[in-house]
């Protein structure tokens, strides 16, 4: 019922409320087959009994590895599953090669794509655009050789560290050990620590954070090791998740207030704070020239639109990365009816996320309300409220199948501990685990299933004998930044479906440049572009570069400068050339408009007032230039 409800504001795909079958494989009907047999009277007790009391964390740290490593396996089928993920590992690679961007050829339509920003003064320089703190710790087991190993040690980390939590929140070996059981159990956390996304690592660190802040709180153990311990948590986090950073912060850090001289030392939280926060400072200064600059923001400064599009609060929304949101949301961008509603979205799939059942984080919330007084719990109950109020201000769910409410990941280590001292007060543990249990085998199983396929890695050969690839996921994981060399060719390129080239060597004429294998644009002014399908036949392949005219407050803003977009003239062999442009319109098809003489390799601005005497009424549907040699 609430599934239907949820689902019919949010679309038939966002209801794993509503999803609920028979197992379909070993491990489903294995985890139904063990919650059964809690439901027994006695054999929990008979169970735990086989274990003795030292190896239980031990086993279960153990178990996480194993079951995140199979998720790897089977789930993910082996390789990271979605664009963000491979990704972050084409950043960790960038950063094993010692840099922070990687060097591509002065045709870099080759290289260029989603994720991927322009180095501000570089032509030849590109780099991945997410934070730096995960992909600095996945580029250290690049080096090892072997990517797939951090997974397993996150996942044995964040037991190991719930388990700790529970015991500094609470005193009661019993809870700790219960929590871990969660943190074994939740679906949510094996995919977080099977894919190459950021959100196990940051998992980890808010874990730690809160264990330090414990500390803190008790004020005990040494001063200057706690506060050291959450200076590195929090500065870990700001490099990793900012946003995330300032809300686990805030619920870190505000219950110390009332005692801040006596629970901290503070030069020793911003020695810990440092490492995070000069990463993150260099990042951002080599990306995009300014210590404060956000890689994130210029990238979709050129990518998505309209200009400002990505931000936090009212009005929020791209229309090119999530245009369904916007479109769902009326096309106004975030409003606070929609704040509520992404909200609930998220918070429905968090229910699922903590235990594979939503029945039991009420119970989580219920005992963190109840012990609300005691100073050491109520960092982890202000936490479970800052974070999805920060993220009320993003326009965007984030949520899917598999990673689930993956905003609020960073929450599950507190709940966890919240969770087993519900369930431990009111005598329910058994009934806790075998619900997590049967609810992974006949329902969380398979929402996790429902996780789309990975996209094809196949290649196809291109003209030259190199690799190409169709798609920015394929591009960037197996795009390997170290092997790229100026007198070796790349792993693989990006099909064009034009005449440019790694080596121009000969020259078909006339020679054509696809538009929209230029996109994201190198700079642009009065104007932001996208990818579109234009069904005509006269289209070459199908595909153009739409380009719409910026909001008339931006134009404004921009004084006497016409507006352009600046697109590349490379790959073809060097001189002068004639340029046309092909410009597409409902009404009269194709046609060509004459841009004057060029000579190449360039990077060319296009003043879009030459390109049709309509603009800026409306949008320019930009389909291919063409070049003839004049020399």
């Amino acid at each position: 019922m609430i599934g239907s409800l949820i689902g019919a504001r949010l679309g038939p795909a966002e209801q794993p409320l509503s999803w609920f079958g028979l197992p379909t494989d070993a491990l489903g009907w294995g985890a139904g087959l063990c919650g059964l047999v809690l439901l027994w009277p006695g054999a929990a007790r008979r169970v735990l009994a086989l274990v003795p009391s030292p190896f239980r964390l031990p086993l279960l740290a153990l178990l996480s590895a194993l079951l995140s490593a199979a998720y790897f396996q089977v789930r993910l089928g082996g390789q990271p599953r979605i664009i963000d993920a491979s990704t972050y590992l084409l950043e960790a690679r960038t950063f094993a090669s010692g840099h922070f961007s990687f060097a591509v050829s002065e045709a870099s339509a080759l290289f260029r794509g989603r994720f991927l920003l322009p180095h501000p003064t570089d032509p030849e320089q590109l780099a991945p655009i997410f934070p730096p703190g995960y992909p600095a710790v996945l580029s250290l087991f690049v080096r090892l050789g072997d990517y797939r190993l951090l997974g397993p040690l996150l996942a044995v980390a964040i037991t190991l560290a719930t388990a700790w939590l529970g015991v500094l929140v609470t005193r009661r070996r019993r809870v700790a050990l219960l929590a871990a059981t969660f943190s074994v159990l939740s679906a949510a956390l094996r995919y977080h620590t099977a894919d190459t996304m950021s959100h196990g690592f940051s998992t980890l660190l808010t874990a730690l954070g809160l264990c330090a802040s414990a500390l803190c709180l008790a004020q005990t153990g040494q001063k200057w090791a706690r506060s050291t311990l959450l200076g590195l948590c929090l500065g870990g986090l700001a490099a990793t998740r900012p946003l995330t950073a300032v809300a686990i912060g805030a619920g870190c850090v505000l219950p110390l207030l009332p005692s801040l001289r006596k629970a901290l030392a503070l030069p020793w939280l911003a020695l810990g704070l440092a490492p995070g926060l000069w990463l993150l400072g260099a990042h951002n200064h080599a990306l995009t020239d300014h210590v404060l600059g956000s890689p994130q923001l210029a990238y979709y400064g050129l990518a998505d639109g309209p200009p400002g599009c990505f931000h936090l609060g009212l009005g929020s929304g791209c229309v090119v990365e999530h245009g369904d949101v916007v479109q769902a949301q009326g096309g106004r961008g975030l409003t606070v009816s929609w704040m509520l509603l992404n909200t609930v979205h998220r918070l429905h799939w968090h229910a699922l996320d903590l235990a594979n059942c939503e029945l039991l984080l009420p119970l989580a919330w219920y005992w963190l309300a109840r012990q609300w007084t005691k100073p050491t719990v109520r960092h982890l109950a202000a936490i479970v409220l800052f974070l999805p109020a920060a993220y009320a201000l993003f326009y965007f769910q984030g949520s899917y199948p598999g990673g689930g409410a993956r905003f609020f990941v960073e929450l599950l280590p507190a709940l966890h501990v919240a969770l087993a001292a519900a369930l431990l007060a009111l005598g329910w543990a058994r009934l806790g685990i075998a619900l997590s249990l049967l609810g992974y085998a006949v329902h969380a199983a398979h929402v996790h299933a429902a996780l789309p396929a990975a996209p094809p890695l196949e290649t196809t050969p291109t003209a030259e004998g190199l690799r190409g690839v169709q798609s920015d996921y394929a591009f960037n994981l197996l795009f390997s930044p170290d092997e790229l060399q100026p007198s070796r060719p790349p792993s693989v390129v990006r099909i064009t479906s034009d005449a440019r080239r790694w080596s121009p060597q000969g020259l078909p004429v006339p020679a054509v440049l696809e538009a929209e294998a230029d996109w994201p644009p190198r700079s642009q002014a009065g104007a932001w572009t996208e990818r579109v399908h234009l069904p005509d036949s006269c289209v070459s392949g199908g595909r153009a570069l739409r380009i719409h005219p910026a909001p008339a407050e931006v134009s404004r803003s921009l004084g006497s400068v016409q507006a352009f977009v600046e697109l590349e003239l490379t790959g073809l062999p060097r001189g002068r050339y004639e340029l046309f442009g092909w410009l597409w319109t409902a009404a009269s098809g194709c046609q060509r408009a004459a841009l004057g003489a060029v000579r190449l390799p360039r990077r060319h601005r296009l003043f879009l007032a030459e390109l049709s005497h309509k603009w800026p009424r409306e949008p320019l549907q930009l389909d291919r230039l063409e070049l003839l040699p004049l020399e």
